[in-house]
């Protein structure tokens, strides 16, 4: 024990430069992490945004149904605003049948398709699943894609 205090005592000056330069590092690089992880939070963010508006607001699209369809299922892989996503699943699939129980010209309402209606019931069974049976659930399809 003696020989460690002696050795630390004798090459302070280096060890102080070490510890110093190990610190600045580690700090540099965790406001590298934080920046990168700032960046893509807001990417992810807008990303996300982007989908509930092709899933609420298709205009310009031939195909909107598949593009909905797409939009919802891709609502599954931020995990982040499972939440929101579920909250406004469930209010849009109310919304939908409801209109759907209209008759077709009334007000101008597109009748929306049930499947549709049936990949929002899919997703939003996966969104209330907990992270364990969804991870079993993205096994189950990968496996099935790839048989």
């Amino acid at each position: 024990m003696a020989e460690l205090i002696n050795f630390l005592i004798t090459h302070k000056a280096f060890l102080g430069v070490v510890v110093s330069s190990t610190i600045t590092f580690l700090w540099t690089a965790y406001q590298y992490l934080d920046t990168k992880k700032r960046e893509l939070n807001k990417i992810e963010f807008e990303n996300y945004h982007k989908i509930l508006m092709d899933i609420v607001n298709p205009e310009g699209v031939n195909n909107y149904l598949d593009s909905q369809a797409a939009a919802i299922y891709e609502l599954r892989h931020f995990q982040r605003y499972y939440p929101i996503s579920c909250r406004t699943l469930i209010g849009l699939k109310k919304k939908w049948e409801e209109d759907n129980k209209c008759p077709k010209n009334i007000e101008n309402k597109i009748i929306v398709s049930e499947r549709l209606l049936e990949e929002c019931a899919i997703t939003i069974n996966f969104l209330k699943k907990n992270r364990i049976c969804r991870w079993f659930e993205r096994i189950k399809t990968w496996w099935c894609c790839k048989c």
